[in-house]
This record gives structure tokens, sequence and C-alpha cells, in this order.
């Protein structure tokens, strides 16, 4: 069993998610219900703010229901069928009719707004499984005082707002398929780590989905969805001329050197289909170990 982050051993840990979301100061208020987060702050202050939230979206997650975009169609039919009916027993005079129509579209008016105000509330899990252990590694190489700067948007990206053009290189899409792109930068930091060298980060993910509606020899319309997600990964670190020199290692890292630093970038990029949990940090880490070839200390 993997070993526990710090927030998962807090004096909250026993609570439900309930009592922890009561607790909440006016900060972690906002940032649960919009999912954004930007300032430059002491990585404590980042922390002491966002453990607390980490904790109540742990414990919400297990007992959040989840809906596919399936049920919650399926359960707003369900409701409409309930108006029909109410007017068809209002017709005949049948109140056990009329009770059943609103008692039908009451229902499964509530499943659905409850599936859909759920995944609303939920954050993404690139903030508790990808940025809180971050987090704790930055606490280690820069200190619980170092100012930190950072924007977060942990909103889902399949929004208008984040709606983006089909790359280039996409070719003519077939008439029976949708295809839409959304394009969200999720994280970017700025800090100053315990050797002197600049730290910049910048996370983002490109997202297709795709949904094919076709009918099979005997008029059955069946629809098809793909998804795809790419994940980029940038990271640049700025290494000062007076504590470092160049490395003979061999390295995948690119230099554009300024007076004062030497300026190392490495990028990745990852694709997921369908749905998945979370980013991995592992290939962030790797970003950063091909930077740290390229020079060695004085």
């Amino acid at each position: 069993m993997p070993a526990k982050l710090p927030y998962q051993q807090s004096a909250d840990a026993h609570k439900s998610a309930n009592e922890i979301r009561k607790s909440f100061d006016e900060s972690q208020k906002l940032f649960a219900e919009t999912h954004h987060l930007e300032g430059k702050h002491k990585i404590k202050h980042w922390l002491q703010l966002m453990e607390k939230v980490a904790l109540w979206d742990e414990k919400a997650d297990k007992v959040r229901p989840r809906g596919t975009p399936i049920s919650r169609v399926l359960s707003l039919f369900m409701a409409f069928i309930g108006l029909p009916l109410c007017i068809f027993g209002i017709l005949q005079g049948t109140n056990w009719l009329i009770a059943a129509g609103v008692g039908v579209f009451i229902v499964f008016l509530m499943i659905y707004l409850g599936l859909r105000g759920k995944e609303e509330d939920d954050i993404r899990n690139h903030f508790r499984l990808f940025v809180m252990p971050l987090l704790y590694v930055l606490r280690e190489e820069a200190g619980e005082d170092a100012k930190l700067k950072m924007r977060l948007d942990f909103s889902h990206p399949d929004q208008f707002v984040y709606k983006a053009k089909a790359p280039a290189y996409i070719r003519k899409v077939p008439a029976d398929t949708t295809v839409n792109y959304y394009a969200i930068t999720w994280l970017e930091l700025e800090l100053e780590l315990a050797d002197g060298a600049l730290l910049a980060i910048e996370l983002s993910d490109f997202v297709r989905n795709s949904t094919r509606r076709r009918r099979n020899p005997r008029g059955k319309l069946k629809v098809k969805e793909k998804r795809k997600i790419k994940h980029s990964i940038k990271t640049v670190l700025s290494f000062p001329k007076t504590h470092y020199q160049i490395s003979d290692t061999p390295t995948k890292a690119q230099r554009q050197d300024s007076s004062t630093h030497f300026v190392v970038q490495a990028k990745q990029k990852q694709v997921q289909y369908q749905n998945h949990i979370h980013q991995d940090l592992l290939p962030l880490l790797a970003c950063l170990s091909e930077c740290y070839k390229t020079v060695r200390p004085l």
C-alpha cells in the first residue's frame, strides 16, 4: 500500500466530507466552488489552503454518486415521460394517473439534477493525485517559506469556454461524425529552488471528442463515441552561471542561455484514450531530470 500523504494524516482525517466542508474558510469555499486558484504565496500557505480541500474531495469521491452521460440523459427522458402521463390523467379525470405522472417527473428530475450537480462539484483528480504530491516535493526542494507563483484550473475541459480549433493536420471529418476540440492549461507555476535555479512548469490538455451516428441495414441508429486526450508537459529550469557549469552528460533537454543563466527546457507529450483518473507525476519528474543532466555544480 502506498504511503499516505501528509494531508491524509491530518487532524481532520477522521471527519466526514460534510464536516470538513463546513469548516472551510472563505478561500477554501471559493476554491471548492470554482476549481480555480491563482496567486503568489509561500508554499506553506498554499498547503494550508489546499490540504483540507484535498481531504474533503477524497472523502467526497468515495460517496459521490457516479453518473454516465447515458444515465443522465435517460433520467431526464424518464422525467419528461411523467408529463404526458399527468396530462392524460387530467383529461381522463383519473387521480392515480395524475399522481403517478407527477411522481415520475419529480423522482427522475431529482436524480438527473443530483447526478449533474455532484459531477460539477467534483474537482478533477489532477488536484489530489498530481498537484498535492508535487507541492510536497517542491517544499522539500525549496523550503516551506519559498514564494510560489501558481495558477490552477481544475475545470472539466468539455465546456464551451475551452473550445479549440481543429489542428491543421486533421483531415476532413466524415458527414456522420461530429468532432469537438477543447484546450485547457490547468497548471502554471514559477519558483526559485534552494540551489538558486528558477523553475517554471506548464501543463495542458488537448481533448478530442468524436461522435459517430450510423444506421445499420435494419434502420437501427448506432452511436459510437471516442475520446482522445493529449497531455503536454513543459518544464524550464534556469541555472545561475555563478553556481553551475555545463555537463557532458547526454540529455534530451534544449538550451537557450541568457547572460546570467543556463536556460534549459524539456518537453513531453502523452496520449490517453477515453477517461482516465489523472495525469502521472513521473513524466514531469523525468523532464526535470533531463534538465538537471545538462549542468553540474561548480
